[in-house]
C-alpha cells in the first residue's frame, strides 16, 4: 500500500509507471497490462480512502496531480467533503487546469462544497468585532 507521500508514481527515468505491484518494481503505463493497471489504481483509489479517513488533506492535494484521472477525481471529492481552506486553492487550479473533463467537473464540485461550507462556518460565526482602539 502507498504512503501518503507516494501517490504519484514515476519510474527512475520521470515517466508515470506502476510500482505498487508486488514483483514488478517500475512499469511504464504503456507497456503494463490492464490488470497491473487496475490493480495500480484500487491500490490508489484505497490510499484516497484512507487519506479521507484521517484527513490527510497535504496527501489528498498530492493526489491532486495523479497520472489517473480516476484517482485524481476522487482525492479532489474527498478533499470535498473535508472542506479544509488548503485546499481551496489547489481544488480552483484544477476545476480550471485539469485534462480531462471528469476530473475539472469532480474538482468543480468539490470546489463548490468547499466554499459554500466554509461561507456557512463564517455566517454562524459572525462578523468580527472591531478592533478595541
Amino acid at each position: 500500500m502507498l504512503g501518503a507521500g507516494d501517490v504519484s508514481r514515476f519510474s527512475p527515468c520521470g515517466r508515470p509507471c506502476i510500482q505498487n505491484i508486488p514483483g514488478k518494481e517500475y512499469i511504464h503505463r504503456r507497456h503494463a497490462s490492464p490488470d497491473d493497471v487496475r490493480e495500480s489504481v484500487m491500490t490508489a483509489l484505497e490510499d484516497i480512502d484512507a487519506m479521507r479517513d484521517a484527513r490527510d488533506v497535504a496527501g489528498l492535494i498530492r493526489a491532486l496531480d495523479d497520472a489517473d484521472e480516476f484517482v485524481r477525481v476522487q482525492a479532489a471529492l474527498s478533499l470535498g467533503t473535508i472542506a479544509d481552506p488548503e485546499a481551496r486553492e489547489p481544488l480552483d487550479r484544477m476545476r480550471r487546469e485539469d485534462p480531462s473533463v471528469s476530473a475539472r467537473e469532480a474538482a468543480a464540485i468539490a470546489y463548490k462544497w468547499l466554499v459554500g461550507r466554509l461561507e456557512e462556518v463564517e455566517a454562524v460565526r459572525g462578523p468580527k468585532p472591531p478592533p478595541p482602539w
